[in-house]
């Protein structure tokens, strides 16, 4: 049972996520980051979303981990539509 002070490493112990791929909005900061730093030390591949790409980009690289950056401004629908496609050029299914 986890406290309300657990940590993601704690959380995440024995997870596993190799072979796994997690999209997270909001990597260049907070909770979007620390979720990108967790996921990926697991063994996740994280396509992490950003406003633009090159916070994408940068948060990407502040990781040791298989990571895919893209950019996503989640208020603009021209963008999420762009970050759709990009995703799906992947050719990769998301868990």
């Amino acid at each position: 049972m986890f406290t309300r002070s657990a940590t993601a490493e704690e959380v995440t112990q024995d997870l596993d996520l190799s072979g796994q791929t997690i999209m997270i909005t909001g990597v260049n900061s907070g909770l979007g980051f620390e979720a990108m730093r967790v996921l990926t030390a697991r063994g996740a591949h994280v396509i992490g979303a950003a406003r633009t790409l090159s916070k994408a980009r940068e948060a990407c690289s502040q990781v040791s981990g298989d990571t895919t950056p893209v950019a996503c401004e989640l208020s603009n629908l021209n963008s999420v539509k762009q970050c759709t496609d990009a995703v799906i050029e992947l050719n990769t299914s998301l868990d």
